[in-house]
């Protein structure tokens, strides 16, 4: 690229802002965590962190290569990235549960295809794909009905039996 005298170049944004009273929301949040961990004698393995993220597995067009000094670099196809949202958990005690990985579209074909590359090391670790069933590649109520029930309950299922809890612990 240097020989060409091009450049990549991305689109820019601005980025999101916090509240401007975040520090006594994450305060509040920590104390009533504690709480809960304290009084109702929660084990740390029981105890789990859950998010969602996109990740982006094929940008579209919001980059190209471009002649340095552009100034206007324009794009084609920028709404036609590949994009899917994973939902990661981890327990307070270190384990990191399976995936889940939804994907735009309404079946398993919209999903990652079997002779995918690692797809059985995917499986094999417990990961799951699921088609959104909407128009994006968003968690849905669904979704997270089935992470919960198919990844959280047989992780603390387990748990609990490796500690000898009651199957009522909290």
């Amino acid at each position: 690229h240097d020989a060409m005298g091009w450049f990549f170049r991305q689109a820019t944004r601005a980025g999101h802002k916090l509240p401007t009273d975040a520090p006594e929301l994450c305060e509040k949040a920590l104390m009533g965590i504690a709480y809960s961990i304290k009084e109702e004698d929660i084990p740390s393995e029981l105890f789990i962190n859950l998010d969602q993220t996109q990740m982006v597995y094929a940008p579209g067009s919001t980059v190209t290569w471009t002649p340095s000094g552009t100034k206007q670099v324009a794009v084609v196809g920028d709404d036609e990235k590949r994009a899917v949202t994973i939902v990661v958990a981890v327990s307070n005690s270190g384990t990191l549960l399976p995936f889940q990985v939804i994907f735009k579209g309404a079946t398993e074909r919209s999903c990652l295809r079997l002779e995918a590359a690692s797809f059985d090391k995917c499986k094999d670790a417990g990961m799951k794909f699921e088609p959104s069933k909407t128009d994006t590649y968003w968690s849905t109520i669904d979704t997270m009905k089935k992470h919960i029930s198919e990844i959280v309950v047989p992780y603390f299922e387990e748990q609990k039996r490796r500690l000898r809890l009651s199957d009522d612990q909290k």
